[in-house]
């Protein structure tokens, strides 16, 4: 399969996801909606016991397995940044499903995104990646390939490491404790730093997938190549863990008006760095089509989402 081919699965998988998880998180709402007492404002049954729920839910991790496929095809420069896809099908949907107000921040944000889609996308066009494996042991006499076992022990991999390890010490010992109920950023900066391990190991573990996956499920049982593809996994999992309970601690203290944009900023950013630092991602010239691509998208996610929901308060509020 030719890079180009792989980058535009990966590219397809991701806008399929995108608006998976836009339809789900929608479907949620919906039945959060109609399932709220209008006299009390509490909920009249469990949501659990509401057959909509479990189909969002379900659709929901389809889409989740969908992004980590998808990491599997293409390099966490190109995926990581277009999870601002969701954002854009979000408030297409929220608009013509739910009635909520289609702002001119939303127009404007999405203009953003769309061009800072197209400059992730063509950022990636010059800049083939070899495929990710476990070792080069068994690689075809020829062919190319990004061996975990090198990286694992290349300078990039444990800049990113110290990297990761010096900004938790330093969060938890100068910040944490003083500011993280202040400020939405403490613990997103926190998570970002544990999920930019997360989009490594997905990236690795993804591509590692036998059919229909690019990878071989031989690489779980050949050895040395069992040790690196467990090893991708079980570091997949306890880091996805680490990053999401520290992402809903924020979300127990600030609205999801902040702290969504303010995560996809940190998440985006992390995953894209330490892509460069763990597989050599980011080289000259398309990190010049590629920086400014990652820039506009959040900068659009930032005018969609920020305090979104005040702005709308405000615009129902009857005028004085």
């Amino acid at each position: 399969m030719s890079a180009l081919l792989s980058d535009m699965i990966g590219f397809g998988l991701v806008v399929f996801a995108s608006a998976g998880i836009c339809a789900a998180l929608n479907v949620q709402k919906y039945v959060h909606i109609k399932n709220t007492d209008p006299s009390t404002g509490q909920p009249m049954v469990s949501f659990m016991e509401i057959p909509l729920w479990w189909v969002g839910t379900i659709g929901n991790l389809v889409a989740e397995i969908m992004n980590l496929a998808a990491l599997g095809y293409a390099p966490a420069t190109l995926v990581t940044p277009l999870g601002c896809l969701t954002v854009v099908f979000n408030a297409v949907a929220a608009h013509l499903l739910l009635g909520e107000p289609f702002l001119r921040q939303d127009a404007i944000g999405i203009t953003f995104i769309i061009v800072g889609v197209v400059c992730v996308v063509f950022s990636q066009v010059g800049e083939p990646q070899p495929p990710i494996t476990p070792t080069c042991v068994h690689t075809p006499p020829g062919q190319t390939c990004t061996g975990l076992s090198e990286v694992v022990v290349s300078g990039g991999f444990w800049i990113l490491i110290a990297i990761v390890v010096v900004g938790l010490f330093l969060m938890y010992r100068y910040v944490h404790e003083q500011y993280c109920q202040k400020y939405a950023w403490v613990y997103l900066v926190e998570s970002s730093l544990v999920s930019s391990l997360t989009i490594v190991s997905a990236r690795c573990f993804a591509s590692f997938l036998g059919f229909p996956m690019p990878g071989k499920w031989s690489y779980f049982w050949i050895s040395p190549d069992w040790v690196y593809a467990w090893g991708s996994l079980v570091c997949l999992i306890v880091t996805a863990v680490g990053g999401l309970l520290l992402q809903n601690a924020a979300l127990m203290y600030f609205k999801a008006s902040e702290v969504v944009p303010l995560y996809f900023c940190l998440f985006s950013l992390g995953g894209v760095a330490a892509s460069g630092l763990a597989f050599d991602e980011l080289t000259m010239p398309w990190i010049l089509l590629l920086a400014p691509g990652v820039g506009c998208c959040i900068a659009g996610v930032f005018i969609i989402s920020y305090k979104r929901d005040e702005y709308i308060m405000d615009r129902a509020s009857p005028a004085p």
